[in-house]
């Protein structure tokens, strides 16, 4: 990629980075579908922007500051996202008149449609600040599905509206105002590879509802107990709406694809956390979680959700890569009963990182600190749904087993309580 024209002599400093990019990511293939057989498959993208007011020179001082300007950066970012031409986009820290002005715009000519929630800050401002405000979208290819319905997961609302009467809830999570975004997209015929084959009406996912959500948690190390119950309410709602989705659509719970996609800004080794975590803080003896968790033993938090992680961090040592941190922090959690992984995006190459003596993203090839992860699933119809074996770690060179419900590191309904990534710190 080129700097702009009018940058002048800071043509120097773009020569003291490096000219050349980094080389194309592969694709990983976890199993090849029958290409004789009728199968409902789709790719999701999972990508943090970094919103513009965010890339200062301040934060980010190894990198030229033509390369942090908004309006280079973006037609990085539309680049990358058209390359990987995704069915489903979850995008996090999206301007919100970026999402009008290019986001909604630029991708609805590549057959998108799509919806978008800021961060509840947004009601209390005027209609210029609101502007600026940053929030979560979604788009989908609107061959493949249609919108039945969308939900905002505001934390600050919940925290108000489910714990009031606590100190902690009210002084801690309250003003930390991330939201997470829901789109229930119901299924078109052409997910199918093979439309030219007759499929039985039992095989049938046509008209069936796919649950996606993106979520953004809070970001701050210092509000590790706000990270965890912010997850917590996360898994909670999900599960809220899935259970009227899947009244809905007469289904059970368990039958509903779901994907749970986003920046959670927790590393894959969180850990399986229990009431007396100690990154709970003052929260680990609030009896205002019992609200979001299904456990009778208040000694272990649990939701209900049986997800797998479609990225391992064996493979992708990093999603977020900057001069302070450098891990895994963004992810796709899907439903290993109703959606098989058959593959995903390789990682960065970290040769050329450390080659190139990359301080840190952006970088005038890489326009945001976070990459985009991506993967590819099977929609399993609910006549060949099996109950996925309890969530295994895996050793970095197991991948997973397609369709047997043990892929990756799993956020599962255990005892255990919220699994990986949903827990501790960055």
């Amino acid at each position: 990629m080129s700097p702009p024209p009018d940058v002048g002599g800071q043509l120097e400093v773009f020569d003291s980075v490096n000219t050349a990019p980094p080389p194309e990511r592969s694709w990983v293939m976890i199993r090849h579908a029958d290409p004789d057989r009728p199968i409902a498959t789709f790719t999701v993208l999972c990508y943090n922007v970094l919103c513009d007011k965010y890339a200062t020179v301040n934060q980010y001082s190894y990198c030229p500051s033509w390369a942090l300007n908004w309006e280079y950066r973006k037609m990085a970012i539309m680049k990358e996202i058209r390359n990987y031409e995704s069915d489903i986009i979850t995008l996090q820290e999206v301007e919100t008149e970026q999402y009008k002005m290019m986001f909604l715009p630029e991708l609805k000519k590549l057959g998108y449609s799509g919806t978008f929630s800021p961060k509840s800050r947004a009601k209390t401002m005027g209609e210029e600040e609101r502007k600026y405000v940053d929030g979560c979208a979604i788009f989908w290819k609107s061959d493949k599905f249609d919108l039945e319905r969308q939900h905002t997961i505001e934390f600050t609302q919940l925290a108000m509206k489910r714990a009031s009467m606590s100190e902690n809830m009210l002084n801690r999570v309250m003003p930390r105002d991330n939201i997470a975004l829901c789109a229930v997209l119901k299924i078109k015929e052409s997910v199918y590879t093979n439309r030219r084959v007759t499929i039985p009406a039992t095989d049938n996912v046509v008209g069936n509802p796919l649950v996606v959500c993106t979520a953004h948690i809070h970001w701050d190390p210092e509000f590790c107990d706000v990270k965890l119950v912010q997850t917590m309410m996360l898994a909670h709602e999900v599960y809220r709406l899935l259970e009227e989705v899947a009244k809905h659509f007469g289904i059970t719970t368990q039958q509903c694809p779901v994907l749970i996609c986003g920046d959670l800004n927790s590393l894959p080794d969180s850990g399986n956390i229990s009431r007396q975590h100690m990154d709970l803080k003052s929260f680990r003896d609030d009896v205002c979680l019992d609200k979001f968790s299904t456990s009778s033993d208040r000694s272990v938090i649990q939701h209900p959700l049986r997800l797998d992680s479609a990225v391992e961090p064996s493979t992708n040592p990093f999603t977020n890569y900057t001069l302070d941190f450098k891990g895994m922090i963004d992810y796709i959690f899907s439903t290993p009963q109703s959606l098989a992984r058959l593959g995903v995006l390789g990682s960065f190459d970290s040769n050329w990182v450390s080659t190139n003596k990359i301080l840190g993203f952006p970088h005038p090839h890489v326009p945001s600190d976070h990459i985009p992860i991506m993967a590819q699933y099977a929609i399993i119809p609910t006549s060949h749904q099996r109950v996925p074996p309890p969530p295994v770690q895996l050793s970095s060179s197991h991948i997973g087993v397609i369709g047997g419900g043990i892929p990756s590191h799993a956020l599962n309904g255990s005892a255990n309580g919220l699994g990986h990534p949903f827990g501790a710190t960055r």
